[in-house]
């Protein structure tokens, strides 16, 4: 009966020590070198606010209050990326999810990842990463002349990072797009109930 009790008291003390240690931790120190590296990489000013290494429930990079962009071009509320750990000390990391929650999302910000992406491509590297998964919560785009729904958005992605599989829904539930692998294609579902058109007449579909 003692050592059951010796077990839960240690028990207790080590999920003690997972849920306080991160907060002894200065991450704080690293958000200026965070927006550095992001400004240098995009070519456009990066700020963030919050960066915290969190253990529960799994080891995880939580990222708050992220703005992209001289005219705020993107924002995101909160960014949670979840590697696997066996990956972190090999050149190709594997991140097992990356949770974005309430993005705002404006039309300029494709120019900032379009250019981004084709600075990447004429650059070799040797290291690459892989994700698995992108949660979406929440997310605002906005669109001059029209208006859209706010998304939630669960997309798997192949080990290039391309989109293997996708569920798109609005938050009010007026709009849902599956996009699901079938025979080396992708077969897209489009369900449109009680939506109006986001530009153009205001049609009723």
């Amino acid at each position: 009966m003692k050592n059951w009790k010796r077990y839960i008291i240690f028990a207790g003390i080590a999920l003690a020590a997972l849920f306080f240690l991160p907060f002894l931790i200065p991450m704080s120190t690293y958000i200026g070198q965070a927006e550095r590296l992001a400004t240098d990489k995009l070519g456009v000013p990066v700020s963030i606010g919050s960066l915290r290494v969190a253990l529960l429930p799994s080891p995880r990079l939580n990222v708050g209050d992220i703005v992209v962009g001289k005219n705020n071009e993107l924002g995101v509320a909160h960014v949670s990326v979840v590697p696997v750990l066996t990956s972190l000390l090999s050149d190709a990391k594997v991140i097992s999810s990356v949770r974005i929650k309430k993005p705002v999302i404006k039309k300029a910000a494709l120019d900032i990842f379009a250019n981004f992406s084709r600075q990447q491509s004429d650059k070799p590297s040797t290291t690459t990463v892989s994700v698995r998964q992108i949660n979406i919560e929440d997310a605002k785009l906005e669109w001059p002349i029209m208006s859209l729904p706010e998304i939630n958005a669960d997309i798997d992605l192949t080990a290039d990072n391309k989109p293997e599989s996708a569920k798109i829904e609005s938050v009010d539930g007026k709009l849902k797009l599956d996009l699901i692998p079938k025979d080396n294609q992708q077969l897209i579902t489009l369900i449109a109930r009680q939506w109006t058109l986001p530009a153009g007449p205001p049609l009723l579909i």
